[in-house]
């Protein structure tokens, strides 16, 4: 009794847990590029129509896992570049080939008006990225708006 026991619970593990665990391993290193990136730009932001001062670094690094394949990327800045961890922000198969791959994510609120555009572009063989973030009522008001452009270069891990 005890033997077919033991026997049900190696054939569950190799049956469950080695696929799973294949799985895992394979999209955690074949589907996922690690970068360490360093950045500069500027940032502007307003409140009532009053630019809003930041105290933006000279340079800014940060961790980047890109999924290009899945259409997604996961950033790690702290408190910069929150716009950029919205899940609304994909792979645009339209602007992106097989050197660079660009996630977008261009938006109007129906009743705000607020028109919300964001972007990263990677560079996937020179590491080069540009990250993008502009938020405003067209044509041009920057009554409570947002707009930032850093660029630097990513290391792949």
């Amino acid at each position: 009794m005890k033997v077919k026991k033991i026997k049900s619970i190696i054939v569950w593990q190799i049956l469950v847990l080695i696929p799973l665990f294949s799985l895992t391993a394979c999209n955690d290193t074949l589907v996922k590029d690690k970068y360490t990136c360093k950045v500069s730009g500027y940032s502007y932001r307003y409140k009532n129509g009053v630019r809003v001062e930041e105290d933006i670094p000279q340079s800014i690094e940060f961790s980047l896992a890109a999924f290009p394949r899945e259409n997604y990327y996961e950033i790690d800045a702290g408190k910069l570049f929150l716009e950029h961890k919205n899940k609304d922000v994909v792979l645009d198969r339209n602007e992106s080939n097989s050197v660079e791959a660009v996630f977008l994510s261009d938006k109007t609120d129906s009743q705000s008006k607020f028109r919300t555009m964001t972007s990263l572009a990677l560079n996937q063989i020179s590491g080069d990225i540009r990250v993008f973030h502009h938020r405003w009522i067209p044509p041009n008001e920057w009554k409570d708006s947002d707009l930032y452009m850093f660029v630097g270069n990513c290391q792949k891990r």
